[in-house]
This record gives structure tokens, sequence and C-alpha cells, in this order.
């Protein structure tokens, strides 16, 4: 009993740091502070509904075996982001994983991932939950299996896989099972890591806010982001947030299997599907609720300017990553399509490095 206590505060004191949410108008950052990790991540809160969409248009265009695939890839990619951004070099002492991995459960439930039961054998670890968020709705587990192998290989500096044998989806619970293999894990700089100007761009020292935009915190208060089963819900649909630089990671592997038309025609289809579904109110202009609401779920502050031909959207204090915000802005020209009705089509993507500032201009014509 002595033991386990000791082994308790040894988990939660040094090897799990402690996380804090800074949410800012237009911008939200997670911040961990440890003993043996430190980190810094620039968040954005995202709709499950347009994974959804993506999966679902991916599996009609290739089947469920290579959509299995694809995101499993997918996943281990953002394992590996996530573990360069923990910055943590510790190797975890076998007898004290269980801990850490139950704990590191319990803070990915607002990430859509819920835990509910953790078996250590010899040479694997086996992980059941329910209501997953995403597979709930597709049955594409492989995209958490991928990212758990990543993120448990690299806590235990070992070679790892996974696979998902349940799913919520068709089954009463989900199931992933971890695979140990006896051999080291080489540790290599990683493609997916921090690009060389994450930390200056994300994290602007000086903001000046030329219009007021809520905070997370205040949808929290006003009572409009509410929680139900572990989700966070805003209006009426499951938002979750996710680091800055896992978006491209989909772009990446969406233009690497020569995807990039379902990637868009997905996140296309999914802004015109969730403004449609918005109720907004009489007196409420499209254009308004569009950019209130990128704004709050941590993409900059938003400003639209719309003629009868072209749409310019100019994004202050906007997120930044080794890729080119694609998801972002296709998801914004589905907004604008339902908005404006009429097609809406990306020309450019501008940054201004000075600000910070990415400018997304469109054309519009009629459908």
């Amino acid at each position: 009993m002595v033991l386990d206590s000791i082994s308790e505060l040894f988990v939660k004191n040094l090897l799990l740091p402690k996380t804090y949410i800074i949410d800012k108008p237009g911008i939200v950052i997670s911040e961990s502070t440890g003993h043996f990790s430190r980190s810094k991540k620039r968040m954005l809160y995202c709709f499950e509904d347009t994974f959804v969409e993506m999966q679902k248009l991916t599996l009609e265009k290739i089947g469920f075996e290579r959509t299995n695939k694809l995101y499993y890839n997918i996943g281990i990619a953002m394992g590996e982001r996530l573990a360069c951004l923990s910055n943590n070099k510790v190797r975890i002492p076998r007898q004290l994983l269980k801990q850490v991995i139950v704990k590191l459960f319990g803070i990915f439930s607002a990430y859509g991932v819920n835990r509910s039961e953790v078996i250590f054998q010899s040479d694997k670890i086996i992980i059941r939950g329910s209501e997953t968020l995403i597979c709930r709705k597709t049955g594409i587990g492989s995209f958490y299996a991928g990212i758990t192998a990543a993120l448990i290989g690299s806590l235990m500096k070992k070679e790892v896989y996974a696979s998902k044998t349940k799913c919520c989806f068709n089954d009463s619970y989900c199931e992933i099972i971890i695979h140990i293999r006896s051999q080291s894990r080489k540790e290599e700089h990683s493609e997916f890591a921090p690009c060389q100007h994450y930390y200056q761009y994300n994290f602007p020292k000086h903001i000046k806010y030329v219009r007021h935009v809520h905070s997370i915190k205040e949808l929290i208060e006003f009572k409009q982001l509410t929680f139900s089963k572990q989700k966070q819900v805003f209006m009426n649909h499951t938002i979750f947030p996710l680091e800055v630089g896992l978006f491209g990671i989909f772009y990446y592997y969406y233009e690497k299997e020569s995807l990039l038309d379902v990637f868009e025609a997905a996140l296309v289809k999914s802004g015109r599907n969730l403004l449609k579904s918005f109720y907004l109110g009489k007196d409420v202009s499209k254009m308004d609720a569009i950019e209130k609401i990128f704004s709050t779920l941590g993409n900059g502050v938003l400003f639209i300017s719309c003629s009868s031909e072209r749409a310019i959207v100019t994004c202050l204090y906007s997120p930044y990553s080794r890729y080119k915000p694609f998801f972002f802005a296709h998801l914004l020209q589905g907004f604008l399509d339902e908005a404006t009705n009429r097609e809406c089509v990306l020309r450019r993507i501008e940054f201004e490095p000075e600000s910070t500032c990415y400018r997304f201009k469109y054309r519009l014509r009629a459908r």
C-alpha cells in the first residue's frame, strides 16, 4: 500500500506534467509543465462531424481496408508529433507504466478517447473504452490505434504496433491491443516535429483586438458550450481540441494517397452542413456568425470581405504549422458556399509573417 502511494506521487508529480489551457479570444493554448517535460501547443477546436464526413467519403472512394490503413498511418504520425511536442526524454519504468498510461488516457478524454479499462500482459497492453469520437459513427478505429501505438512506444522507448479488434460502431465497446516488441525504439528526428517558426508565430506576445470575440471560457459561462457524457457540445455538435499541426498531417497523407479531391469535398460538404444546421436567429448575419464561430474556436480573429464575385478572409493571429492550412481553408469554403448561396472556389492562400496573418482568397460563381 505504501509502495503504491509512493508510485502514485511519483507518477503524478514527476512523470505527468500539469496542463493549463490559456484561453484568449481567437487563441487557445495548452501549456504543460513538469519535472521531466514541458510543452506548449497551439490548439484548435474542431467538429466531430467534419472528420466523420471525411472518413465516410474516403470509405466510399477506396473501401474499408485502404481507409483503415490510411487512418492507422495518420494516427501514427499524429502520435509522433504529440510525443515530440511533449519533449519527454525519460524512459518510464515498467512498474509505473500502467499508472502513467491510465492517467494519460484520463487526460485524453477531452480528445474523444474514453478509456474504461487497461489490462497489462507480458507482451501486450489491452485498452478498452466506449463511445470514442469519430469511429463511433464510422467504424474506422485504426485512427486511435495508431495514435495510441505511437504514444506508448514513445513512453516505453520500445517498438510497438497496435490493432483495434473491437469498435463501438458495431460492438458494445472499443478495444485496442498494443503489441510490445523486444527491440528498443530508434530515436530519430520525426518529420512531423514542430517547424522552425512554430513557437514564434503561434504565441504572439502583443495582441491587439479590434473587435470582440468570445473565448471558450465565456462560451461555458454563457452555457453555449456544454458537457454531455464527457463530450463537449457547441451549437448542438460535438467538438474537441487538436493541436494545429495535426490538421496538416491529414492533408499530407491525403495528398500522398492522391485523395485530395476527397479531402476537399468532405471539408466543403461539412462546412455547408454545419452552417445549415446552426440556429442563428433571424437578426444574425451568416457572415458575422462565421467570423465569431471560427474565431472563438481558436482560428485567430477573422474578418470577411465579400462581393458578388469574390470573398477575402483575413485571419489575424492565425495558427501556424509547416503545412499550409488547407483543412481550415476548405472547411471555411463550405461555410461561405452556404452563406452566399454560390459556389466558392479557393484561389490563393497568403501568409504575412510580420502580423502572423493568413489571407484566404476565394472566387464566387453561380451554382
